[in-house]
């Protein structure tokens, strides 16, 4: 289609009923940004929701400082209205790597990563991103296939791991 942006939702998760008009006025203001990420709650095993702590309160985001602070933690998160150009040489990117196209469990980090890699301005919005607790997702359970996950650290490392200053680190 000729949409200019992706929102990938997970079917287990929900958006604040305000989440696309705040996305939409937020590319607006910043004149159509690489990524405009949500705020999140995420949801205990309690049923109580607690806010995401991003790396920093700004409302603009250094692309650099996404990628590093995605790397060994998780403090920006990848959940965002990205640009489907930015989307797709990710997406494109990646199949360089997975030539295969195997399914190694948690793709959807490497392209998160990937997205950062490949912006040129992050922004964020004040639309919610609702990241409910799921028992019976498949990384909370026990699975044989786990050990995927381990090729897509393998696919991080030697792209990122690298002659990339604090990337690297």
């Amino acid at each position: 289609t000729n949409t200019p942006y992706i929102l990938p939702v997970d079917c287990d998760d929900t958006l604040s009923n305000n989440a696309i008009f705040e996305i939409e006025k937020s590319i607006k203001k910043h004149n159509f940004p690489d990524m405009s990420l949500l705020d999140l709650k995420i949801e205990d095993e309690n049923g109580v929701f607690q806010n995401f702590v991003y790396f920093c309160p700004d409302e603009i985001l250094p692309p650099s400082k996404c990628l590093e602070f995605s790397l060994g933690c998780w403090k920006v998160h990848g959940l965002a209205c990205t640009k489907k150009e930015v989307f797709i040489k990710s997406l494109n990117f990646y199949n360089q790597v997975n030539p295969s196209d195997t399914n190694y469990w948690n793709n959807d980090e490497i392209i998160t990563r990937l997205n950062f890699f490949f912006s040129n301005l992050i922004v964020r919005n004040e639309g919610i991103y609702y990241y409910h607790d799921n028992p019976q997702s498949s990384t909370k359970s026990i699975n044989k296939r786990r050990y995927l996950m381990c090729r897509n650290a393998i696919v991080l490392y030697n792209f990122f791991g690298q002659n990339m200053g604090d990337i690297s680190l």
